[in-house]
């Protein structure tokens, strides 16, 4: 049964595209004389052993996910025992994270979460510096806004798998937000020569950034969202420029249609037929404020609506504010 642990470990690391297999011929290259600023994940294994070949799956596993940005190696320390020595192995399997700081021992699990969460420490991913002209059509271009300054480890490694085809980038300076338009507070901005997307579904950004820069990307269905009347001071402020009251017990489609095409724009809507604070919102079906939440524009009906954010969003209005 050992024998046959052995042999399983041997050959599912061998095969795996994305582990390289090192040995006497390639490590001083590979490994010793590394670029700095490279990652190498290394597991040293060796016969007759079960907790190995346990293991070898996950560590495969790991490979697979972080292909195109983190390097993932293999030593068989059977048959290479003096670079097993050189390492400091003292147990199998051993892995350890070869980075731009030295040499680090993984002690927190064989998992492939934690084996690449353990590895994300020392990966900066590959990012370019942003300044305002990324925010046109024009180079490809990819970046990530977010309210925190952690880069997620999904982003560093789709920045180095895809830097071929995009300069990549990570803000969380309003300034740059400010460029994009938006009400959201985290999404990925995507622009080539002829598109620009911001997708805020960042569960599968990885499969729809590479799938834009291929020419593949349709945009998800777009299911607006309605927030409630007491919702209205806490949800209608920066970096939005426009909240849209429907005081109403239901959505109409023309409504859901408008929330539709504006998804993109720096606009929320409101709905609800009570509670609204200020009162005076109750005296209209429909109104479009500002995030001062002391004015706004009284419309009389969907048509007038749909013109009223167009002529706001062009900065053609001809309609009047009212004080609240």
């Amino acid at each position: 049964m050992l024998v046959l642990f052995s042999i399983l470990c041997h050959r599912s690391l061998r095969k795996s595209q994305y582990i390289t297999v090192l040995n006497e011929k390639n490590w001083e290259k590979t490994i010793d004389n590394r670029n700095n600023d490279s990652l190498w994940v290394v597991v040293f294994y060796g016969d007759f052993c079960p907790a190995c070949a346990h293991a070898a799956p996950e560590f495969i596993k790991a490979a697979n996910i972080s292909y195109g940005a983190i390097n993932f190696g293999s030593l068989d320390t059977t048959a290479h025992p003096e670079l097993s020595r050189k390492n400091g192995v003292t147990h199998l399997p051993t892995i350890k994270f070869f980075h731009s700081n030295g040499v680090t021992d993984f002690t927190s699990g064989r998992s492939s979460e934690r084996i690449i969460e353990g590895a994300a420490q020392y990966f900066k991913g590959c990012f370019q510096n942003i300044d305002n002209s990324w925010f046109a059509q024009g180079q490809n271009t990819a970046v990530m806004f977010s309210e925190t300054k952690k880069i997620p480890l999904g982003w560093k490694i789709l920045s180095c798998r895809l830097s071929s085809k995009s300069r990549f980038g990570f803000t969380n300076d309003p300034s740059h937000r400010a460029l994009v338009q938006t009400s959201h507070h985290n999404f990925v901005f995507l622009a080539n020569k002829t598109n620009i997307v911001v997708s805020t579904d960042l569960k599968s950004i990885s499969t729809s950034t590479e799938s834009f820069f291929e020419g593949k990307y349709t945009e998800p269905e777009v299911v607006p969202q309605f927030f409630l009347p007491f919702e209205l001071r806490m949800e209608c402020k920066s970096p939005i420029k426009y909240c849209v009251i429907l005081n109403s017990d239901r959505i109409t489609p023309a409504v859901k249609a408008i929330a539709v095409s504006n998804h993109k724009n720096p606009i929320k809507f409101f709905q609800g037929d009570e509670d609204w604070v200020p009162k005076t919102l109750e005296s209209s079906k429909y109104w479009v404020l500002d995030t001062s939440i002391s004015q706004g524009i009284r419309v009389s009906n969907e048509e007038q609506l749909k013109i009223a954010i167009t002529q706001l969003l062009t900065g053609e209005e001809t309609t009047k504010w009212e004080k609240l």
